[in-house]
């Protein structure tokens, strides 16, 4: 594999977590609404305990629930910014008792979108501490469970809250958002990522502002650049992989940081099931993602993420912003490692990351997986139309979203409307173009990313980035004006010195603190 390219991979997918991932500030100040509702018999109440109750307790023992016996005490709702998550909004937290009756309110702010749990701050272990997800009913099919600031307009009242296994649904009460059943219904078909945000309360502590944020990113094999020159019906999803980021703010001791890249000592993140990579390397709860490779060698490679940092194959430690935050990559494969992701779902259970024997933080993947019980994906799911000339020549690439419906049994393209209501959940969409051999084909990598025409700056201008856009419709980007001009795979132009050809388009969408990837490959894609 080339080194160049292995780089590349690594400095798009840290580009797209600190566009997409961070939630750093933002929100905050607007207006408010109120969500109340009640537990119903579904569920059991407990009181917040006294003083007197934790010095029993401390003679006695703590009580044990198993999660999803709905034993509950607390309501907490869970901040994201446009989408946007990182753990420093965790101090925007709101955080309610539930009454002896099962009633609670909460006030919400606007600016933001909300995920609402039910907990049992009593519980004896995290995996036992959120019960269910406060979900609104839609229609008999779908449930909301990220609540928009944007799109929730008057005071929500739930009623009372049905246990349905991970999620307490409430009465369909839309009247309270300013958004068509529809549109509602779209957001409610493509918001299950959300659900995800567990992870950043689980690994919150409010007393030292302490955090862990792990940041997935799925990637996924969208289809054949040559397959979509025409007005795309459905999308062609085959199969996905996952990576990750983890972020702290925990490890600002240079002493530890040398420690990990040194080796020295065990850190790493262990799977609660098995899990393997594509090249068929096995994860499990004993197997864990650690820095048993990570040496002198691999310090610091100029040019690469990891200037400031080491990696070894499958974990690696950067330092973004000239030190001043600490992002720990864990799960970083490439492209041909990445681990696969069971359609049947991930494994139930925590992924518990350790210093040694010591859990240091834990992260519950299987509730976000991007899939359902029957293998259809529950995000917005993207299909392009490449539009060419009769030689080759690329004018326009069109991107078209799509969204599961289990009522209709297939994917709907998302009308402008619809887009627009589940836009409030969204982060950021890219687009990147790609041709990995370049105009000249003695150079090792070449990186073309699409910028878009109306801001664009050029290599070293002020908007070097990849084209973003907040918009999830059906979008056109104009490649007619390029300089060096684009042709499709295996066209005539394409063999042509001094032309581009894309070796591979990807879209991204990124909503609640996760990144989802759609790779688009022409024949020559290697997976590196």
């Amino acid at each position: 594999m080339r080194l160049e390219s292995i780089k590349a991979i690594l400095l798009v997918a840290l580009l797209s977590f600190l566009l997409f991932g961070c939630g750093g500030g933002g929100g905050g100040g607007g207006s408010s609404v109120t969500v109340s509702a009640s537990v119903g018999s579904g569920y059991t109440v407990i009181p917040i305990p006294n003083w007197l109750d934790k010095v029993y307790a401390f003679f006695a023992g703590e009580p044990v629930y198993a999660l999803g016996t709905g034993v509950v005490n607390q309501v907490v709702a869970v901040p994201s910014w446009e989408g946007h998550f990182g753990g420093d909004m965790m101090s925007n937290t709101v955080i309610a008792d539930i009454a002896s009756d099962g009633s609670f309110s909460l006030t919400l702010d606007r600016s933001y979108e909300w995920v609402l749990l039910l907990i049992n701050s009593e519980a004896a272990s995290l995996e036992e501490k959120v019960v269910s997800y406060v979900a609104a009913k839609v229609t008999e099919e779908d449930t909301l469970i990220a609540y928009s600031g944007k799109s929730l307009t008057s005071n929500l009242d739930l009623g009372t809250l049905v246990n349905n296994g991970e999620e307490a649904e409430g009465v369909n009460n839309s009247a309270s958002f300013n958004l068509t059943l529809e549109e509602l219904t779209a957001v409610a078909q493509a918001d299950n990522g959300y659900k995800h945000m567990i992870n950043a309360y689980l690994n919150y502590d409010p007393a030292t502002g302490r955090n862990y944020a792990i940041a997935p990113i799925f990637g996924f094999q969208a289809g054949n650049i040559s397959d979509f020159t025409g007005e795309p019906t459905t999308p062609q999803i085959t199969g996905g992989g996952l990576s990750f980021f983890l972020e702290t703010g925990d490890l600002e001791s240079p002493e530890k940081i040398m420690d990990i890249c040194l080796g020295l000592g065990d850190f790493g993140l262990y799977p609660p099931g098995i899990i393997a990579d594509a090249a068929g390397k096995v994860y499990d709860s004993e197997n864990g993602i650690v820095n048993d490779a990570i040496g002198d060698s691999n310090m610091g490679l100029d040019g690469s993420p990891w200037t400031d940092g080491c990696y070894d194959g499958d974990m690696g430690v950067t330092f973004p912003d000239g030190g001043s935050q600490r992002h720990v990559f864990m799960g970083i494969k490439t492209a041909a490692d990445q681990l696969q992701v069971p359609k049947t779902g991930m494994p139930e259970g925590h992924w518990k990351l350790k210093s040694g024997e010591t859990t240091i933080a834990e992260f519950d993947l299987a509730v976000g997986s991007p899939y359902d019980a029957a293998g259809n994906l529950t995000i917005p799911v993207p299909a392009i139309q490449v539009i060419s000339e009769p030689d080759g020549r690329i004018t326009a690439i069109n991107t078209s979203w799509f969204v599961y419906s289990p009522r209709a049994g297939g994917y709907l393209k998302l009308s402008g409307s619809n887009a627009l209501a589940l836009d409030t959940l969204v982060s950021g969409s890219v687009v990147t173009v790609q041709d990995e051999d370049g105009p000249n084909p003695s150079s090792e990598a070449y990186n073309v990313f699409l910028r878009d025409p109306n801001d664009y700056g050029g290599p070293n201008g002020p908007n070097p980035y990849p084209h973003q856009s907040n918009g999830l419709w059906t979008t056109a980007i104009d490649f007619s004006a390029e300089t060096i001009p684009w042709y499709l795979p295996g066209s005539e132009g394409a063999s042509v010195v001094g032309h581009l050809s894309p070796t591979f388009i990807r879209v991204d969408v990124a909503m609640g603190g996760i990144d989802y990837q759609f790779g688009f490959n022409g024949p020559d894609y290697v997976p590196q």
